[in-house]
């Protein structure tokens, strides 16, 4: 059953997503010269300046679309418990394909003889959002259920986690060449993930036509650590909620209304 509250919340977040994608493309034009090297010179460095300047604008706000699908799922899991996550994974799915959608155009019309769209890279990056909103209803129904100590502990961790999530999400756009962070970081740091498979996109592969995508092993490592992540740490949640609700012998799942 779909809820009026649940049109409501898509009717904002999918325009807004929209807008957000449309409003960065310009920021994503100048992404390589701040994150990544301000002064390409030599023909490689040309060539890894444009191949990674299109990979950040066929992805324009997709980072940002992560975290909105992660608080649309706490949102809606404080309410409705386990029980949002169809809405909130439904919701996560349509922003994806909203952010893809407006992205491709409006990169293909940013600049001159774009290249293909980086298909693989796409994929994975929408893959995630379903996942991020899972594990936003993790936390809201831990939210609901746990102890008011708890709840205020759980709070103040999300505050702090919140600007983390960006620093994170930075730290890996910023990784080009030898990464500089150990591959095992990716796993604890979802949003590190996410950005790190977007940096070795348009890394100087030798083959001047072959358009940015996914890959180097970098790159895969990234995504099977994004994806993976987030799917363990929803998981995670669940067993977490379950234990404080019967805790606590209050029901960690809610009926329809």
């Amino acid at each position: 059953m779909v809820r009026r509250s649940d049109l409501l919340l898509a009717c904002l977040l999918i325009p807004a997503m929209a807008a957000l994608v449309a409003a960065l493309m310009p920021v994503n034009d100048g992404l390589y010269h701040f994150a990544v090297y301000d002064d390409p010179q030599t023909p490689d460095e040309l060539r890894e300046r444009w191949a990674t300047t299109w990979s950040y604008r066929y992805t324009s706000g997709v980072l940002c679309g992560h975290f909105v699908s992660l608080t649309a799922g706490l949102a809606l899991g404080c309410r409705r418990r386990w029980h949002a996550l169809p809405a909130a994974a439904g919701l996560a799915l349509a922003l994806a394909l909203v952010a893809v959608a407006v992205a491709i155009p409006a990169a293909r019309l940013a600049a001159p003889d774009p290249p293909p769209p980086p298909v693989r890279l796409l994929v994975v990056e929408a893959v995630a959002y379903p996942l991020w909103a899972a594990v936003g209803v993790g936390i809201g129904t831990l939210l609901a259920v746990a102890r008011r100590t708890t709840r205020l502990a759980l709070g103040a961790a999300i505050i702090v986690a919140t600007p983390l999530w960006w620093i994170f999400a930075y730290a890996g756009l910023a990784q080009h060449g030898v990464p500089k962070i150990p591959e095992w970081m990716l796993w604890p740091f979802p949003s590190l993930a996410a950005g790190a498979a977007l940096s070795p996109s348009g890394l100087v592969t030798g083959d001047a036509s072959r358009p940015p995508d996914l890959g180097g092993a970098w790159g895969y490592w990234a995504a099977v650590a994004l994806c993976g992540s987030l799917l363990t740490y929803a998981l995670l949640m669940y067993q977490i909620t379950r234990r404080a609700q019967r805790r606590r012998g209050s029901p960690a799942e809610l009926p329809d209304e």
